[in-house]
């Protein structure tokens, strides 16, 4: 680990805890509108509430605890990916009126966002591990 204080430990700490809470919640995300289209469409509201949890916070944490850890930038970058495709959902979810298309693409960029998740998680954990040579 490069700089082995305990503040570069704590930022890749926490980075690793938010990516893995973010990916969690990008799959609950994902179940509640599962749950919405073939259970019952009550839970609509759920879904549109609960991403306002962990939708921009969580990716800011993660990013400030990646300069905190002293990550290396393009861990950085991923999470401003991230942020930029959150804001593209929010953006499909609402632009549906003027842009019927675009509520088509939401489900197309949640799964990307799934993917960057899994991503973050990964490279936080071979980080942590020391399995990143790349450092």
């Amino acid at each position: 680990m490069k700089g082995n204080g305990i503040g570069v430990r704590i930022g890749r700490g926490g980075f690793l805890l938010f990516s893995m809470f973010f990916a969690a919640a990008v799959l609950v995300q994902v179940f509640m509108a599962g749950a919405a289209v073939f259970v019952n469409p009550v839970n609509w509201g759920k879904h549109v509430e609960f991403v306002h949890y962990f939708g921009f916070l969580v990716p800011l944490l993660m990013f400030i605890f990646a300069l905190i850890g002293r990550m290396p930038r393009r861990y950085m970058i991923e999470v401003l990916a991230v942020m930029m495709a959150i804001f593209l959902m929010y953006l499909t979810a609402n632009i549906t009126r003027t842009l019927p298309w675009a509520g088509a693409l939401h489900p197309v960029i949640a799964i990307v966002i799934a993917g960057q998740a899994v991503v973050l998680v990964r490279n936080a954990w071979n980080l942590m591990t020391k399995k990143d040579i790349e450092e």
